[in-house]
């Protein structure tokens, strides 16, 4: 019973043993007290640690702010001066140059003006050097005439050429009578010794074709060669010879025969194909000593009228049993075919070519139009415009005046051994 007791009560029966136990624990508690205060203490200077590092941070935040603030207006400040200084030099070059303020650089490398007089010089030399070349290529795929080889690449006759009579140093040569240069034939100069080469090379290929009239027509690529002057002056040198010459105007499109002789015709060639005149109410008679004169009329006669109607190539066979030689101005070949039209009546199809103007390719065309057309054997070609040199033969021998007595035979001016 006294163990049960004891049990029941076992405070009673080991107080003596706990004592010891409860001081230890008491010292812990107390320690881990005192802990706890030291713990709570170290926290509040933590908390007032963390306090005052956030206000110092505030502070430096707002000081970076600051310092940007000062750092953009330190830059724009930079980019005013700069701009300053780059209106400050071009003011410098402004005054140095005189130049106008908006015709300076929009760029910083300011580049100094060269002076006008440099400025014209250059221009004008690379002007030049721009046009030469420019001629040159141009020469290359459109050769012109210039001399007698570009004549002879086409396979035409050569006759002659002849210098531009229309200029001035050749007015002292040409016929005051005329509206247009008409040569005086009584003077030794270069245009009248020239058409006397014509004549006779032309004569010369008359004679070996045989008997009966010959018809020459003259022809040109364009309008302005000089085809209508080279005819009238042919056709009076041929009449010289006293040859019996008829000279035909039948450029219905653009007729000049009247104005270069300053004959006002009312009737022509035109009035006798369409209207069926007689060819002597058209004809001018003797306008010149063995030279007669067909003007073109005032109507125009239409390409397929020309080629139609039979009365024209009735008046040709007509003068050609009336005449010797018949020299008929055609219109250009460009502005139409009647040019190859009225060749069908010719012999002798002469080309006029203005030198340095005329294309080679234009010619070329002629001379095919023709080989398609008619069944010449050849085909001549005349240089006019040439200027003048030995070619055209300029300097002619002048005649030895030698005196004569009264019909008697003149002396020799050499003394007899």
């Amino acid at each position: 019973m006294q163990e049960i007791k004891e049990k029941r009560n076992p405070a009673d029966s080991g107080s003596d043993f706990d004592a010891p136990v409860a001081g230890q624990l008491t010292d812990n508690l107390r320690r881990l007290k005192a802990e706890r205060m030291e713990l709570e203490a170290q926290k509040k200077a933590i908390d007032a640690r963390i306090k005052s590092q956030s206000k110092a941070s505030t502070l430096f935040g707002q000081k970076m702010l600051q310092a940007n603030k000062q750092l953009d207006m330190q830059y724009s400040f930079y980019q005013k001066l700069q701009k300053h200084y780059f209106d400050a030099e071009i003011q410098k070059i402004y005054l140095k140059n005189r130049i106008r303020t908006h015709d300076r650089a929009s760029f910083e490398k300011v580049v100094e003006k060269l002076p006008l007089t440099k400025k014209i010089i250059y221009s004008l030399m690379v002007s030049i050097l721009l046009i030469s070349v420019f001629i040159f290529g141009w020469e290359l795929i459109n050769p012109k005439v210039h001399t007698r080889a570009d004549i002879d690449t086409l396979g035409f006759y050569y006759l002659g050429s002849v210098p531009e009579i229309g200029q001035r140093k050749y007015n002292l040569f040409v016929r005051r009578d005329s509206k247009r240069p008409l040569c005086d034939f009584n003077v030794a100069s270069p245009a009248t010794v020239a058409f006397r080469y014509l004549r006779t090379r032309l004569l010369n290929q008359v004679s070996r074709s045989g008997e009966g009239a010959r018809v020459v027509t003259v022809m040109s690529a364009m309008s302005g060669d000089g085809k209508s002057v080279v005819a009238a002056n042919l056709a009076i040198s041929l009449s010289k010879l006293g040859k019996k010459v008829l000279l035909m105007d039948c450029d219905f499109r653009k007729a000049s025969l009247d104005e270069i002789f300053s004959v006002n015709s009312v009737k022509g060639v035109s009035n006798i194909v369409n209207d069926g005149e007689h060819v002597d109410v058209a004809m001018i008679r003797d306008l010149e000593p063995n030279l007669d004169y067909m003007p073109t009329g005032r109507t125009f006669i239409l390409s397929d009228d020309l080629q139609a109607q039979a009365s024209f190539a009735e008046v040709m066979d007509k003068f050609k049993k009336e005449y010797d030689i018949i020299v008929m101005d055609t219109p250009a070949f460009k502005a139409g075919p009647e040019a190859i039209i009225l060749a069908r009546y010719a012999n002798f199809p002469v080309i006029v070519a203005s030198a340095n103007t005329t294309k080679v390719r234009d010619l070329w065309e002629i001379d095919e139009a023709l080989q398609g057309w008619t069944d010449y054997d050849k085909v001549y070609a005349i240089i006019n415009k040439l200027e003048f040199s030995l070619e055209t033969r300029s300097i002619p021998y002048s005649y030895r005046k030698m005196p004569v007595n009264d019909g008697q035979e003149p002396t020799s001016t050499r003394g007899a051994s």
